[in-house]
C-alpha cells in the first residue's frame, strides 16, 4: 500500500516540475537569465550566450539550476547559479559559480 501512495506522490511531483519548467521557459529568455546573474554580481558578462541550460528540482517549491556559457570574445564564461520561478537568484556565494577561460 505504501508503494502506491509514494508512486502517486512522485508522479504528482514530476508533473509539477514539468509544468513549472514549461512556465519558466515561457517567461524568460536566455538574455533574462544572463541579466539576472549580472544584476546580482554587479558585473557585465559581455558576449554572446552560446548555451543556456535549465534544470528544475525541489520538493515543496520548485527551484532551478541555470548553466550559462558566454562567448565573451576574449574570454569564455561558464556560470552556474540557482533561482526560483520568479528568477530571484539565490545569492549565497557557495551557490554561484563563475569560471573564466582565456586562450593562452
Amino acid at each position: 500500500m505504501t508503494t502506491r501512495i509514494e508512486t502517486k506522490k512522485i508522479k504528482g511531483r514530476a508533473d509539477k516540475l514539468r509544468a513549472d519548467m514549461k512556465e519558466f521557459k515561457a517567461r524568460y529568455t536566455d538574455g533574462d537569465l544572463k541579466r539576472a546573474i549580472e544584476d546580482v554580481l554587479d558585473k557585465d558578462f559581455y558576449g554572446d550566450i552560446i548555451q543556456a541550460k535549465v534544470e528544475a528540482f525541489g520538493l515543496a517549491e520548485t527551484s532551478f539550476a541555470i548553466d550559462l556559457v558566454i562567448d565573451g570574445f576574449v574570454r569564455i564564461y561558464k556560470i552556474r547559479y540557482y533561482c526560483d520561478i520568479n528568477l530571484k537568484v539565490d545569492n549565497d556565494e557557495n551557490l554561484i559559480h563563475v569560471k573564466s577561460y582565456t586562450e593562452d
